[in-house]
């Protein structure tokens, strides 16, 4: 696996498909780049964006600036590594699109048996995010958390969607936890969601509307 990277202070412009895409990447750090104007929405296969992540562990990716793309940031949560566990932060970041997919996240999934019991975790922690975090249920979701605390969600008509693309059985072992948002200049939802999973905890946001 490529380990021990420090991507930081680039100017990215005008990709076709992904900024910066990270796939089975081992404790390394992305920060502190400009990235625009990233422009392919063909993602049904693989996530497009400013910042892509593809089954990435215990990675950092913070301070830094996207805008004028159609995906800002974007997550796989998918772990290639039945012995190990996903855990990506990302914070600080501004991510200043205005897209109703500015953030999007896809959390692993066990379809092919070797991911059972492995957790992956996702942590967004205080991003200025100028549109939508669009989370997109694809498959059998199996110990997956996902941590919303701090930042703000603006600007969109629905702040934070889940949904359920493929309408499959949610099973026991999906936590969602928001907390602490500033959620303003939203035309129809603060949050909304419509799918089956565990446990969610929305707790001290404001809502704007």
């Amino acid at each position: 696996d490529p380990t021990g990277f420090d991507i930081h202070s680039n100017t990215l412009a005008r990709a076709r498909d992904c900024g910066i895409y990270l796939q089975g990447l081992v404790e390394s750090t992305v920060h502190d780049n400009h990235i625009y104007g990233q422009t392919s929405t063909a993602d049904a296969t693989l996530l497009k964006g400013g910042i892509v992540t593809n089954g990435v562990h215990l990675v950092d990716i913070y301070s830094n600036n996207l805008h004028d793309n159609v995906f800002d940031l974007a997550f796989a949560q998918i772990n290639f590594k039945p012995t190990r566990e996903i855990i990506c932060n990302a914070y600080d970041n501004t991510c200043w699109s205005g897209t109703a997919q500015c953030v999007k996240i896809v959390p692993n999934a066990k379809a092919s048996g070797t991911q059972s019991g492995i957790k992956s975790t996702l942590n967004l922690t205080n991003n200025e995010i100028r549109g939508a975090i669009h989370f997109r249920v694809t498959s059998v979701a199996d110990n997956f958390e996902l941590n919303i605390k701090g930042g703000s969600i603006k600007e969109e008509s629905i702040g934070f969607f889940l949904f359920n693309a493929t309408t499959p059985t949610i099973v026991a072992g999906m936590w969602i936890n928001i907390s602490d948002i500033d959620f303003a200049d939203l035309t129809q939802d603060g949050i909304n969601i419509t799918t089956t999973y565990t446990t969610t905890f929305i707790e001290r946001c404001k809502f704007d509307m």
